[in-house]
This record gives structure tokens, C-alpha cells and sequence, in this order.
């Protein structure tokens, strides 16, 4: 017992003695890995997305899983007050880039990103977990009347920097295709 206690104690010193003097490093200090914050501001890899479908009864579901899904990647960058999304999906490109103001509904947890583009304003309700986002459309109008369709995009952040450039640009990109007025991959599939 005595010689548990004893070990006991002298580890707990050697501990001490290394945290009080740095470690024992070896003369130089090893550089601070910091994983990307819960912050929005950064940029985000898209790694999947919920399209639903409704007339009222029935709920049609296409994600990238789907088979009418071939190809399909983007990237999001938030920076202090602009957002950039770039979409491709089965070959067609849809680019949405504005200046935001953020409403927080729950701190650090939900809130809405209002976005200006060349279109108007329009509002992007959010959630985040970590590093983890996930994008809403709302339930929006589409194709004949009765028809409604909702969008959930998920992206994770991969950096808390963004590109200079997309971060002064509050103006519609210039290479945009000709999808432009759609700000949602709803908006041009077909279930």
C-alpha cells in the first residue's frame, strides 16, 4: 500500500514538474493544430442534400444516393458578411453569391442567414453542430400549383479562411451558367 502510494505521488510530481517547465520539449515548440470552429465564417465542403417533392399527399424524396443523381459536389464560403455556394450536380452548375446579415434564433445552434444577391433578398435557415452545417429552403412553391418543395443541404466546414476574392465579391459571379435566378438544386431536378 505504502509503495502504490508512493509511486502515486511521485508520478503526480513528475507531472507537475513537466507542466511547470514546458514538457521537456526538446528546445522548440511543436505548432498548434486548430480544428475548424463552430464559427460560420470559413469554408465548407458539400456532402449531401435531401430534396422533397409534395403535392399535398404524396412525398417524393431525391438525394444523392438517388439514381437520377450522377455527379454532383460544391463548396460554401461565409465570410464576415458575404456567402458564396457553388453547386454541381449531373453537370449543371448553379452559383449563388451575395452579401448576409444572421439572425440567431438559438445561439451558437440556429438562426437564419438573410442573403442579398441580384435577385432580392431571401432567407436561409440553418443549423449547426460542431462542425457540421445544414442549410433549409423553407417549403417553397414549385412547378404547377399544389406543388411545394424543401430542400436540406449538408455541408462540413474545412477551414476557417475563405478565398480574398469571394469575400470582396458581393456581385454575381461572372462565369455563372445559365441557371441563374435558382438558388436551390430543387430547382432544377426532376423527381
Amino acid at each position: 500500500m505504502k509503495r502504490t502510494i508512493g509511486l502515486f505521488v511521485i508520478g503526480v510530481v513528475a507531472v507537475f514538474a513537466m507542466v511547470s517547465c514546458g514538457g521537456g520539449g526538446g528546445g522548440g515548440s511543436t505548432p498548434t493544430v486548430i480544428a475548424p470552429s463552430q464559427s460560420l465564417q470559413g469554408t465548407y465542403s458539400f456532402v449531401g442534400f435531401d430534396v422533397n417533392y409534395s403535392n399535398g399527399t404524396t412525398v417524393v424524396t431525391v438525394n444523392e444516393n438517388s439514381p437520377v443523381i450522377t455527379f454532383w459536389s460544391g463548396t460554401m464560403e461565409f465570410g464576415t458578411n458575404t456567402l458564396s455556394q457553388s453547386f454541381v450536380i449531373n453537370n449543371k452548375s448553379i452559383y449563388l453569391t451575395g452579401t448576409v446579415t444572421i439572425t440567431w434564433t438559438t445561439a451558437g445552434v440556429a438562426g437564419i442567414v438573410h442573403v442579398t444577391d441580384i435577385l432580392g433578398t431571401h432567407d436561409l435557415p440553418f443549423t449547426i453542430s460542431g462542425t457540421n452545417l445544414t442549410t433549409y429552403s423553407g417549403v417553397i412553391q414549385y412547378g404547377t400549383p399544389g406543388l411545394t418543395v424543401e430542400e436540406y443541404d449538408y455541408w462540413t466546414k474545412i477551414s476557417d479562411s475563405i478565398s480574398p476574392v469571394r469575400e470582396g465579391s458581393v456581385t454575381k459571379k461572372s462565369d455563372d451558367p445559365a441557371y441563374t435566378g435558382k438558388h436551390w438544386i430543387a430547382e432544377f431536378l426532376v423527381p
